[in-house]
Protein backbone atom coordinates (compact mmCIF):
# COMPACT_ATOMS: atom_id res chain seq x y z
CA UNK A 1 0.00 0.00 0.00
CA UNK A 2 3.17 2.53 0.81
CA UNK A 3 5.20 1.53 -2.29
CA UNK A 4 1.69 2.16 -4.16
CA UNK A 5 0.98 5.66 -2.82
CA UNK A 6 4.47 6.50 -3.34
CA UNK A 7 4.41 5.38 -6.78
CA UNK A 8 0.82 7.70 -7.21
CA UNK A 9 2.42 10.43 -6.06
CA UNK A 10 5.53 10.28 -8.38
CA UNK A 11 3.26 9.94 -11.15
CA UNK A 12 1.57 13.26 -10.12
CA UNK A 13 4.52 14.72 -9.58
CA UNK A 14 6.08 14.14 -13.06
CA UNK A 15 2.87 14.82 -14.33
CA UNK A 16 2.80 18.24 -12.81
CA UNK A 17 6.44 18.81 -14.06
CA UNK A 18 5.49 18.25 -17.45
CA UNK A 19 2.51 20.73 -17.49
CA UNK A 20 4.36 23.43 -15.82
CA UNK A 21 6.59 22.30 -18.63
CA UNK A 22 4.43 22.97 -21.47
CA UNK A 23 3.41 26.08 -19.51
CA UNK A 24 6.50 27.77 -19.73
CA UNK A 25 7.29 26.73 -23.71
CA UNK A 26 3.28 27.95 -24.53
CA UNK A 27 4.38 31.40 -22.32
CA UNK A 28 6.71 31.90 -24.95
CA UNK A 29 5.72 30.44 -28.52
CA UNK A 30 2.28 33.07 -27.94
CA UNK A 31 3.48 35.76 -27.70
CA UNK A 32 5.99 35.01 -30.39
CA UNK A 33 3.20 34.04 -32.96
CA UNK A 34 0.93 36.77 -32.03
CA UNK A 35 3.78 39.06 -32.93
CA UNK A 36 4.34 37.58 -36.24
CA UNK A 37 0.81 37.20 -36.84
CA UNK A 38 0.13 40.97 -35.66
CA UNK A 39 3.78 41.93 -37.62
CA UNK A 40 2.20 40.52 -41.03
CA UNK A 41 -1.13 41.70 -40.56
CA UNK A 42 1.22 45.59 -40.73
CA UNK A 43 2.79 44.36 -43.82
CA UNK A 44 -0.01 43.81 -45.52
CA UNK A 45 -1.56 46.52 -44.34
CA UNK A 46 1.18 48.95 -45.63
CA UNK A 47 0.93 46.89 -48.98
CA UNK A 48 -2.55 47.75 -49.46
CA UNK A 49 -1.78 51.27 -48.57
CA UNK A 50 0.81 51.16 -51.16
CA UNK A 51 -1.00 49.88 -54.23
CA UNK A 52 -4.22 51.99 -53.17
CA UNK A 53 -1.67 55.01 -53.12
CA UNK A 54 -0.10 53.67 -56.52
CA UNK A 55 -3.41 53.49 -57.89
CA UNK A 56 -4.52 56.80 -57.03
CA UNK A 57 -1.86 58.52 -58.42
CA UNK A 58 -1.68 56.24 -61.72
CA UNK A 59 -5.20 57.50 -61.78
CA UNK A 60 -4.17 61.23 -61.71
CA UNK A 61 -1.24 60.93 -64.08
CA UNK A 62 -3.89 59.67 -66.74
CA UNK A 63 -6.18 62.30 -65.69
CA UNK A 64 -3.67 64.93 -66.23
CA UNK A 65 -2.72 63.27 -69.61
CA UNK A 66 -6.36 62.92 -71.24
CA UNK A 67 -6.26 66.74 -70.44
CA UNK A 68 -3.04 67.80 -71.72
CA UNK A 69 -4.11 65.34 -74.98
CA UNK A 70 -7.43 67.03 -75.29
CA UNK A 71 -5.91 70.37 -75.17
CA UNK A 72 -2.89 69.42 -77.59
CA UNK A 73 -5.99 68.41 -80.03
CA UNK A 74 -7.37 71.79 -79.58
CA UNK A 75 -4.20 73.28 -81.00
CA UNK A 76 -3.50 70.87 -83.28
CA UNK A 77 -6.59 71.52 -84.95
CA UNK A 78 -5.50 75.47 -85.53
CA UNK A 79 -2.13 74.98 -86.68
CA UNK A 80 -3.91 72.76 -89.27
CA UNK A 81 -5.74 75.42 -90.62
CA UNK A 82 -2.63 77.42 -90.85
CA UNK A 83 -1.04 75.05 -92.74
CA UNK A 84 -3.75 74.22 -94.70
CA UNK A 85 -4.19 78.25 -96.00
CA UNK A 86 -0.24 78.42 -96.17
CA UNK A 87 -0.51 75.33 -98.47
CA UNK A 88 -2.86 76.48 -101.11
CA UNK A 89 -2.31 77.35 -104.13
CA UNK A 90 -4.01 80.67 -103.85
CA UNK A 91 -1.32 81.53 -100.95
CA UNK A 92 1.27 80.31 -102.56
CA UNK A 93 0.59 82.13 -106.07
CA UNK A 94 0.11 85.35 -103.92
CA UNK A 95 3.53 84.74 -102.75
CA UNK A 96 5.02 84.21 -105.63
CA UNK A 97 3.41 87.33 -107.11
CA UNK A 98 4.36 89.49 -104.10
CA UNK A 99 8.24 88.87 -105.30
CA UNK A 100 7.83 90.01 -109.21
CA UNK A 101 4.48 91.80 -109.43
CA UNK A 102 4.15 95.03 -106.86
CA UNK A 103 1.04 95.60 -109.31
CA UNK A 104 -1.06 94.47 -111.50
CA UNK A 105 -4.02 92.02 -112.33
CA UNK A 106 -1.97 89.08 -111.52
CA UNK A 107 -1.09 90.43 -107.97
CA UNK A 108 -5.10 91.51 -107.47
CA UNK A 109 -6.25 87.96 -108.85
CA UNK A 110 -4.11 86.27 -106.33
CA UNK A 111 -4.88 88.28 -103.37
CA UNK A 112 -9.10 88.31 -104.28
CA UNK A 113 -8.39 84.14 -103.95
CA UNK A 114 -6.20 84.42 -100.58
CA UNK A 115 -8.97 87.00 -98.94
CA UNK A 116 -11.65 84.36 -99.81
CA UNK A 117 -9.65 81.96 -98.44
CA UNK A 118 -9.47 83.80 -95.35
CA UNK A 119 -12.82 84.86 -94.93
CA UNK A 120 -13.74 81.20 -95.10
CA UNK A 121 -11.66 79.94 -92.27
CA UNK A 122 -13.07 83.23 -90.37
CA UNK A 123 -16.87 82.69 -91.15
CA UNK A 124 -16.51 79.05 -90.30
CA UNK A 125 -15.07 79.96 -86.76
CA UNK A 126 -16.43 82.81 -85.85
CA UNK A 127 -16.08 82.50 -81.77
CA UNK A 128 -12.49 80.76 -82.65
CA UNK A 129 -10.31 83.32 -84.37
CA UNK A 130 -9.41 86.60 -84.10
CA UNK A 131 -7.15 87.20 -87.46
CA UNK A 132 -5.69 85.90 -90.11
CA UNK A 133 -3.04 87.35 -92.11
CA UNK A 134 -0.06 87.11 -94.73
CA UNK A 135 2.77 88.34 -93.64
CA UNK A 136 5.98 88.84 -95.89
CA UNK A 137 9.44 88.27 -95.47
CA UNK A 138 10.07 91.76 -94.22
CA UNK A 139 7.51 91.84 -92.21
CA UNK A 140 4.86 93.68 -93.64
CA UNK A 141 1.09 92.63 -93.58
CA UNK A 142 -0.44 92.42 -96.63
CA UNK A 143 -3.63 90.83 -96.85
CA UNK A 144 -5.49 90.12 -93.26
CA UNK A 145 -9.42 89.30 -92.24
CA UNK A 146 -10.26 90.51 -88.70
CA UNK A 147 -12.83 89.40 -86.23
CA UNK A 148 -12.06 91.12 -83.07
CA UNK A 149 -15.74 91.85 -82.74
CA UNK A 150 -16.20 87.74 -83.20
CA UNK A 151 -19.53 88.93 -85.25
CA UNK A 152 -18.45 90.21 -88.64
CA UNK A 153 -15.03 89.43 -90.15
CA UNK A 154 -13.53 92.34 -91.88
CA UNK A 155 -11.32 91.90 -95.18
CA UNK A 156 -7.97 93.91 -95.59
CA UNK A 157 -6.25 93.98 -98.59
CA UNK A 158 -3.96 97.17 -97.42
CA UNK A 159 -0.57 97.08 -97.31
CA UNK A 160 1.24 97.57 -93.48
CA UNK A 161 4.69 97.99 -94.22
CA UNK A 162 7.22 96.78 -91.33
CA UNK A 163 4.48 95.50 -88.87
CA UNK A 164 5.98 92.31 -87.91
CA UNK A 165 9.74 93.16 -88.73
CA UNK A 166 11.23 92.73 -85.65
CA UNK A 167 8.72 90.03 -84.40
CA UNK A 168 10.50 86.18 -82.85
CA UNK A 169 7.40 84.50 -84.57
CA UNK A 170 7.77 85.84 -87.64
CA UNK A 171 11.64 85.47 -87.76
CA UNK A 172 11.27 81.53 -86.45
CA UNK A 173 8.59 80.66 -88.59
CA UNK A 174 10.66 81.69 -91.98
CA UNK A 175 13.99 79.73 -91.10
CA UNK A 176 11.55 76.80 -89.92
CA UNK A 177 10.92 73.59 -92.77
CA UNK A 178 7.43 74.22 -94.13
CA UNK A 179 4.68 72.93 -92.09
CA UNK A 180 6.00 74.30 -89.22
CA UNK A 181 3.93 76.01 -87.16
CA UNK A 182 5.23 78.35 -84.26
CA UNK A 183 3.45 79.15 -81.55
CA UNK A 184 3.45 82.71 -79.58
CA UNK A 185 2.85 83.11 -75.89
CA UNK A 186 -0.22 84.64 -74.91
CA UNK A 187 -0.73 87.76 -76.22
CA UNK A 188 -4.09 90.48 -75.88
CA UNK A 189 -5.92 92.50 -78.70
CA UNK A 190 -7.70 95.49 -77.27
CA UNK A 191 -11.66 95.01 -77.31
CA UNK A 192 -12.73 98.78 -77.62
CA UNK A 193 -16.41 97.61 -77.62
CA UNK A 194 -15.63 95.35 -74.72
CA UNK A 195 -16.90 96.12 -71.26
CA UNK A 196 -13.98 96.64 -68.70
CA UNK A 197 -13.53 92.85 -67.94
CA UNK A 198 -13.57 91.89 -71.50
CA UNK A 199 -11.52 94.99 -72.67
CA UNK A 200 -8.42 92.99 -73.21
CA UNK A 201 -8.78 89.56 -75.24
CA UNK A 202 -6.37 86.85 -74.52
CA UNK A 203 -5.03 85.08 -77.91
CA UNK A 204 -2.01 83.03 -78.94
CA UNK A 205 -0.62 83.33 -82.77
CA UNK A 206 0.33 80.49 -85.28
CA UNK A 207 2.47 81.27 -87.55
CA UNK A 208 3.60 78.97 -90.25
CA UNK A 209 6.05 79.52 -93.88
CA UNK A 210 4.40 80.05 -97.40
CA UNK A 211 6.40 79.27 -100.08
CA UNK A 212 6.11 80.46 -103.53
CA UNK A 213 4.21 78.78 -106.18
CA UNK A 214 6.62 76.03 -107.99
CA UNK A 215 9.52 76.47 -105.63
CA UNK A 216 9.52 75.34 -102.06
CA UNK A 217 12.70 76.06 -101.03
CA UNK A 218 11.96 79.93 -101.55
CA UNK A 219 9.99 80.64 -98.40
CA UNK A 220 8.39 84.43 -99.15
CA UNK A 221 6.02 85.16 -96.33
CA UNK A 222 3.51 82.84 -93.52
CA UNK A 223 0.51 82.93 -92.71
CA UNK A 224 -0.49 84.01 -89.09
CA UNK A 225 -4.02 82.72 -86.99
CA UNK A 226 -4.39 84.41 -83.95
CA UNK A 227 -6.44 82.11 -82.15
CA UNK A 228 -8.82 83.39 -78.92
CA UNK A 229 -7.77 81.59 -75.86
CA UNK A 230 -11.23 81.15 -74.20
CA UNK A 231 -12.79 78.49 -77.12
CA UNK A 232 -9.54 76.59 -75.67
CA UNK A 233 -10.48 77.07 -71.87
CA UNK A 234 -13.75 75.91 -72.59
CA UNK A 235 -11.99 72.57 -74.27
CA UNK A 236 -10.08 72.32 -70.88
CA UNK A 237 -12.85 72.94 -68.47
CA UNK A 238 -15.01 70.52 -70.52
CA UNK A 239 -12.35 67.75 -69.72
CA UNK A 240 -12.04 68.85 -66.03
CA UNK A 241 -16.00 68.81 -65.53
CA UNK A 242 -16.46 65.41 -67.49
CA UNK A 243 -13.03 63.93 -64.93
CA UNK A 244 -15.20 65.26 -61.75
CA UNK A 245 -18.39 64.24 -63.08
CA UNK A 246 -17.08 60.13 -62.88
CA UNK A 247 -16.62 60.08 -59.40
CA UNK A 248 -16.72 63.36 -57.47
CA UNK A 249 -12.78 64.00 -58.05
CA UNK A 250 -12.75 67.64 -57.87
CA UNK A 251 -8.94 69.12 -59.65
CA UNK A 252 -7.13 71.56 -58.30
CA UNK A 253 -4.85 73.96 -60.31
CA UNK A 254 -1.86 75.03 -58.76
CA UNK A 255 1.04 76.97 -60.17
Amino acid sequence: MTQATSANATLRIASARRRSARLRVMMIVVPIVVGVFVLLAVINAIRLRSLSLTQLSSAHQSIVSNISQNLSVALEAIADDARRLANNRSAREFARDTLSNVTGSSLDQAQQRLLNDFLSLMQQNTQEYAAVRYVTFTGSVWTEVTNYGMDNPAPDNRVRLGEFENDPQLAAALSSPLGTVVVSPVNFYRNPGGTMAERLVPFVRLTTPVAVEGNITNIAGVVQVDALIDPILAQFNRSIAAVEALDGRRILLVD
